[in-house]
């Protein structure tokens, strides 16, 4: 029987602790193997604290791969994104819609809120601990943290923000004199574009510099956004519709419409993240009502003013839906089918998801009953009811919608009228219009009345990124400080008008 070698504790405390190897190395520096080196270890009770552990692994790493851990390499961010893509169909697991819902359900479980971070406990606990370690309620609040932040990372990285490392021409960038005079020196006015191609950023990140240096007078910022304009002229031009204006104040008292069709009555703004959000606009309190007036002014005169925000133009499915809604406003979709031609069928709740995220600006609901028009087997169209939070009214129309590129004459007719059989006398239907995006004439067409105009609705967006947040996932205590915070800014629609069916 071969017995263990004698090796006492003060040896391995020495090599293993004071000198701090790995056991690895330790078991080759006493000549056994890694498990009988474990086994003296869990014989002499000896145990490295975390911060040795840690710093030993940074070494092997740095030694095998030039950096502090494995998941800094780029031979293991590939594998996370390729494993994400295969699971989820996106390189990020965080950016899956069903991570997404399985966090709300576990945080919705857990706290009875979407998300942890809305939780008051939460936030007061963040607070205070704050308060005890740097005096102010967020740590991005502390110069001592800031400070130290940037001194790490000008080690580090040679910049003092580690999200400048891409930047060109930094010393420009960084200081207030030095951007004005650059802006001075050039021969005319850039663009925004042209800046953002100067300095390597986002075109987002451009006006946010502009303005926190108050330099727009030296900069054409309207250019800016003709990129996205001329692509929904384009757009218009492609439909056969050529008579166009643009940039036009001679319509709505010397305020601008960015593009307006006159022989539709249709005016189309192009509302830029950076300029249309709280960061301009903050009045009645921080929900800015400067796009439900100026679409009320609009409709004044007879016309219809179709917005589109540059978080939704930057989204391929939500830029297919309002492709798609434009058509039908102009009356353009290719396939017209009636009604009478189709079938009703109540839908399976994964039927009804599947089409509203494909066909819906808003996507899913959570609806109890939803019907869809079926034309030779094919669902065209889908129209969906829940029960409202309040007791106000009996039931709410939620969605309805149409396949893409294709008009369903007497559609929603044909699913309101199946769905009131279902009704007692006296039972109410209410519903929204977005002003943003609809008319409601349909709500007209079906029965409804209007009963009020409400307050816009917002979102809140991280400039530069595709990251947006509703009012129904953060609303809660220091919503706004929180999310400015955390670098996000609100921006507010149009609004939305109530409209109420009552069954005789």
């Amino acid at each position: 029987m071969n017995r263990l070698p004698d090796i006492n504790k003060e040896e391995i405390v020495d090599f293993f602790l004071t000198q701090n190897h790995s056991r690895a190395e330790s078991a080759a520096h006493f000549n056994i193997s890694e498990s009988t080196f474990r086994y003296y270890l869990k014989k002499y009770n000896i145990q490295k604290s975390k911060k040795s552990a840690a710093e030993n692994a940074k070494k092997t790493f740095h030694a095998h791969y030039g950096v502090d851990s494995f998941f800094q390499t780029d031979e293991c961010k590939q594998k996370c994104k390729d494993a994400a893509l295969a699971q989820f169909g996106v390189d990020w697991p965080t950016k899956a819609q069903e991570v997404k819902d399985k966090a709300r359900r576990t945080c919705l479980d857990k706290y009875g809120v979407a998300a942890y971070v809305l939780t008051q406990e939460f936030v007061e606990q963040t607070k205070q601990t704050c308060l005890e370690k740097y005096g102010v309620e967020y740590s991005t609040q502390s110069p001592e943290v800031n400070q130290k932040r940037r001194q790490s990372n000008l080690k580090k990285y040679g910049v003092p923000n580690i999200n400048q490392i891409h930047i060109e021409h930094l010393d420009i960038w960084n200081s207030r004199d030095a951007f004005f005079a650059y802006l001075n020196g050039l021969e005319r006015r850039p663009t925004i574009l042209e800046l953002a191609e100067y300095f390597n950023v986002g075109d987002t990140g451009v006006q946010k510099r502009i303005h926190q240096y108050g330099v727009e007078d030296l900069v054409l910022l309207k250019p800016h956004m003709s990129k996205y304009e001329n692509e929904i002229a384009n757009l218009l031009q492609s439909w056969g519709i050529t008579n166009i204006e643009r940039n036009s104040r001679n319509i709505l008292d010397g305020l601008e419409i960015d593009i307006y069709v006159p022989e539709y009555k249709l005016g189309i703004e192009f509302n830029g993240d950076y300029w249309h959000s709280d960061i301009f606009n903050t009045d009645h309190n921080g929900r800015s009502l400067v796009h439900q007036k100026k679409s009320l002014l609009a409709e004044s005169k007879g016309i219809f003013l179709f917005h589109i925000f540059e978080y939704e133009w930057n989204n391929p499915n939500t830029q297919k839906n309002i492709i798609n809604r434009l058509q039908q406003v102009l009356g353009l979709c290719q396939r017209k089918i009636g009604a009478r031609k189709c079938t009703i069928r109540e839908l399976t709740k994964q039927q009804k998801a599947d089409f509203l995220a494909i066909n819906h600006i808003q996507g899913n609901d959570h609806s109890t009953y939803q019907y869809g028009l079926f034309y030779k087997d094919e669902l065209v169209a889908c129209m969906t009811f829940v029960r409202p939070k309040s007791n106000k009214y009996t039931w709410e129309l939620s969605r309805f919608c149409t396949v893409h590129g294709t008009t369903v004459q007497g559609g929603a007719s044909k699913l309101f009228q199946h769905f009131l059989k279902m009704l007692k006398p006296g039972d109410t239907v209410s519903s929204y219009n977005d002003i943003t995006k609809t008319k409601g004439d349909l709500y007209k067409t079906l029965g409804f009345k209007n009963t009020s105009l409400n307050s816009p609705n917002y979102v809140w967006v991280k400039f530069g990124t595709a990251e947006i947040r509703t009012r129904y996932q953060e609303q809660a205590a220091h919503e706004v400080e929180r999310m400015h915070a955390q670098g996000y800014h609100r921006i507010c629609d149009a609004g939305t008008r109530t409209w109420v069916y009552t069954k005789t």
